[in-house]
């Protein structure tokens, strides 16, 4: 019934669940009772086999094997006129499913503004918590649905309500945590988030922000706003990086780092491990960060805690045209890490051969195998 997207969200894997209505019109499973034939006929919005079971006697509040009831799925699905006969009939609009999701929730992270409204007039809990601690808020946020959380603020919903890691709203809707790649699907509803409040530096229980989520997915437009609202550039999270860090090791851009550099973020700034941005951009398979932060000034040679350099890295993992940038920049061939290796030891002992040819110019005299560029 779920599916989970992951980013890397200030050195954490963070797995999202997603119903089955996240994106599809995917109904329950087989039918193997009348409850299940119910639920099914609401989540299709067959309204004349809701009225026959319904006249036949049947529960309104009957769920089905996953603990959905036709209420949860009428109004996922957006068929407004099975919902209203499922509210004439006493449907209960706080009943949960096995995972907490309840109606409102259904209709809030569908966008479903006007069936959200009715909810809420019948008694809808706007707080009321999925089992992984989302609310309606989180969930319309995090899908992008900019009038269901207008809707949920004017109707009180807890702005900085957050999950057991700490993220609230505005985290989601920063990191567009939805989609795989940047969207600014979520841009709308992260001003929308702003303009009534939300704390722009809050701290998850990781000590990430808003900011490291959108830098860290290469949400560039979201990262803007953020700055333009005065996010906190240098703050950091528990493994002591910054958003630039988080940028730069994962998914940002150089137009990224260069928002954050313009707003004063610390260029050399070093993480729990002594590693700059820059040596983790040059861990990446695409060097654009990385030509960036050398660009704006990055220190080329700075060693972390093993002495390792941002050569090193890039050479250790064959990332030839970012080997090739560091190369330009003055990047020293000679510097050795605590265990006296240079950067094309790194390369050798990982048979990157073609790194090797790049660092060590007589390795092209002893006729090794040549990788291409990466």
């Amino acid at each position: 019934m779920k599916r989970s997207f992951i980013i890397l969200l200030a050195g954490a894997w963070l797995a999202l669940p997603r119903p089955a209505w996240g994106r599809t019109s995917a109904s329950p499973g087989p039918d193997t009772s009348a409850a299940d034939a119910f639920v099914t006929a609401a989540a299709r919005g067959d309204a004349e086999a809701v009225e026959r079971f319904l006249a036949s006697g049947g529960r309104v509040d009957a769920p089905n094997r996953d603990g959905f009831t036709a209420l949860i799925w009428a109004a996922g699905q957006g068929h407004s006129a099975v919902v209203d006969r499922l509210l004439a009939a006493s449907a209960d609009v706080n009943v949960q499913s096995a995972d907490h999701t309840t109606a409102l929730m259904a209709a809030a992270s569908r966008g479903r503004t006007a069936i959200a409204q009715r909810l809420i007039a019948r008694g809808a809990r706007i707080d009321a918590r999925r089992a992984d601690g989302w609310t309606a808020l989180i969930w319309a946020a995090a899908e992008g649905q900019v009038e269901c959380v207008r809707l949920l603020l004017a109707r009180g919903a807890n702005i900085e309500a957050r999950d057991p890691r700490g993220f609230t709203a505005l985290v989601y809707a920063a990191a567009d945590v939805t989609e795989e790649k940047p969207t600014a699907k979520t841009l709308t509803v992260v001003e929308t988030l702003l303009a009534r409040g939300a704390r722009i530096d809050h701290r998850a229980a990781n000590g990430s922000t808003a900011l490291m989520a959108a830098a860290a997915k290469g949400e560039e437009e979201i990262v803007r706003t953020l700055l333009a609202h005065g996010a906190d550039v240098n703050v950091r999270d528990v493994n002591g990086r910054t958003a630039l860090m988080n940028a730069a090791a994962d998914r940002g851009t150089a137009a990224i780092a260069y928002a954050l550099l313009a707003k004063g973020a610390e260029l050399d700034a070093r993480d729990h491990l002594d590693a700059t941005a820059l040596m983790l951009a040059a861990s990446r398979s695409k060097p654009g960060m990385l030509r960036g932060l050398i660009a704006k000034g990055a220190a080329v040679d700075a060693v972390d805690g093993r002495g390792v350099t941002a050569l090193m890295r890039a050479a250790e993992l064959g990332r030839a045209v970012g080997v090739q940038a560091l190369v330009q920049a003055g990047a020293d061939l000679a510097r050795r890490d605590a265990a006296g290796r240079t950067a094309a030891d790194f390369a050798r002992d990982n048979r990157q051969n073609y790194i090797v040819t790049l660092l060590d110019p007589a390795a092209s005299d002893r006729s090794l195998h040549q990788r291409p560029p990466r």
